[in-house]
């Protein structure tokens, strides 16, 4: 068990959580944290949400979908005929 909530810890979930092999459960909940959860086995198994609750820039399993901003977008172009 790792509880880390309430911590003020901010920027992205480290890669390592991803790689812990034996932790049942994971409380990151009310800090700072943003980005996309790491993906990994043993995290895909803390599948409740409420362990990284109020972390407003998180993103990824089990939470929503991240949205890439990464997409480019096309300019709108006017066809004016003067």
């Amino acid at each position: 068990s790792l509880d880390l909530s309430r911590n003020q810890l901010r920027g992205e979930i480290p890669q390592g959580f991803a790689d812990l092999k034996s932790i049942s459960a994971l409380n990151l909940s009310t800090n700072m944290l943003s980005g996309r959860i790491p993906m990994g086995d043993q995290l895909r198994t803390l599948d409740d949400p409420s362990i990284y609750s109020n972390n407003l820039g998180l993103c990824g399993f089990p939470l929503e979908d991240c949205v890439s901003s990464s997409t480019p977008t096309q300019p709108e172009t006017s066809l004016d005929e003067d």
